[in-house]
């Protein structure tokens, strides 16, 4: 019994892929045909913008940046595809 709630842990825990790191530094080209959905998170919010992605099924790129107007927010777009990255240095893109 032991050995099969530790497979269901682990299982569990393996299964979250919204933690890891954004490789990407940019920010996807921003256009009508690619862009999913526009949300504001709180910037100690690691999480909401790589959630709201996954929820979504025609999800597959978010790019994520302090918001200009309140640098206690972070922007987070959702994109169908990004088969562009702008230059952003404060900005990371994650598929």
């Amino acid at each position: 019994m032991k050995t099969f709630i530790f497979l269901l842990f682990l299982g569990l825990s393996s299964a979250q892929t919204t933690t890891e790191p954004c490789e990407i530094t940019g920010v996807c080209d921003i256009n009508l045909d690619t862009l999913v959905e526009v949300s504001f998170y709180d910037v100690e919010d690691d999480y909401g913008c790589p959630l709201e992605c996954e929820d979504l099924e025609i999800c597959h790129f978010y790019s994520v940046f302090v918001d200009p107007y309140d640098e206690n927010l972070n922007k987070c777009l959702l994109f169908e595809s990004c088969n562009i990255i702008e230059e952003c240095d404060e900005c990371t893109t994650c598929k």
